[in-house]
């Protein structure tokens, strides 16, 4: 089963080109979509935290001013 659906080689899909490499393409296009949304969601996380420690600290992203 794991096989099957990580090399996409499902009987329906090995008889059917056509079907098989759109379905592929969607795939790799939704994988990437959901890989570039957590990097989103991580570096606004970072931002955020790192804006927060720089203003509870009192100091600049350098040094202290």
């Amino acid at each position: 089963m794991f096989n099957a659906l990580h090399g996409f080689a499902l009987p329906l899909l090995l008889a059917n080109r056509l079907l098989r490499d759109p379905l592929m393409w969607l795939r790799l296009a939704l994988g990437i979509l959901l890989s570039l949304s957590g990097v989103v969601i991580g570096w606004r996380h970072f931002v955020k935290n790192f804006a927060a420690m720089l203003r509870d600290t009192g100091t600049a992203a350098y040094g202290p001013t």
